[in-house]
């Protein structure tokens, strides 16, 4: 990655968008591939601590190509993720329809066009990019009385940049492989609860 200077997540896509194009598959790359991605737990929408990450459709294959795939499809995995809290918070009352992006994801357009195609939401990205900065500006300048209140200093500061816009004819893929992150997490639960006996102090949940 020095010698090419590139960060890894550059070179990573690369791979990925070539081999869309030589299979030909496109989106549909990890057709049978598919990640879950609770390595640490899972804060939300789960709120469990024990959980763990699975990978359902491994082999013995080293290859760069092997890698990039397998991180495309934890990308993938990481917006499902992303779709689940979307959907648990709709289902009690609100209606997210767009998402807005900031931090270090927002450098990386393949993490950004998997979100918008797997939430099926647009994405804006803030036109600053870096955001974190313009928060602490907006603070100042309210600070400073330039403007009289946080909305007021927004409104005047804040603008949008570049929309990523979902893709329709992703929604299917996306929506079969999502029923199957879900059923994953169903099945390490039934796993777990199994092993219950031989956990020790560990919880299990329900």
């Amino acid at each position: 990655a020095a010698e090419r200077n590139m960060t890894f997540y550059e070179i990573l896509n690369d791979i990925v968008l070539r081999l869309q194009r030589e299979t030909g598959l496109g989106w549909r790359l990890t057709r049978d591939l598919h990640v879950l991605d609770y390595h640490h737990g899972n804060r939300s929408p789960k709120a469990d601590p024990y959980a763990k990450g699975v990978v359902d459709g491994l082999t013995l294959e080293t290859s760069l190509e092997a890698v990039a795939k397998l991180y495309y499809a934890t990308i993938q995995a990481i917006a499902y993720g992303t779709r689940d809290i979307i959907e648990t918070i709709n289902r009690h009352g609100h209606r997210i329809r767009r998402i807005y992006a900031t931090g270090g994801g927002t450098k990386n357009p393949l993490w950004l066009q998997e979100h918008a195609d797997i939430t099926e939401s647009e994405i804006r990205l803030p036109k600053e990019p870096e955001a974190v900065l313009l928060g602490t500006a907006i603070l100042a300048a309210v600070a400073a009385k330039a403007y009289p209140d946080i909305p007021t200093a927004m409104r005047a500061m804040c603008h949008t940049g570049d929309i990523i816009r979902p893709r329709p004819e992703t929604f299917d893929f996306h929506r079969a492989k999502f029923a199957i992150y879900r059923e994953m997490y169903e099945e390490h639960l039934r796993r777990r609860q199994r092993m219950a006996p031989f956990m020790g102090r560990q919880v299990k949940r329900p």
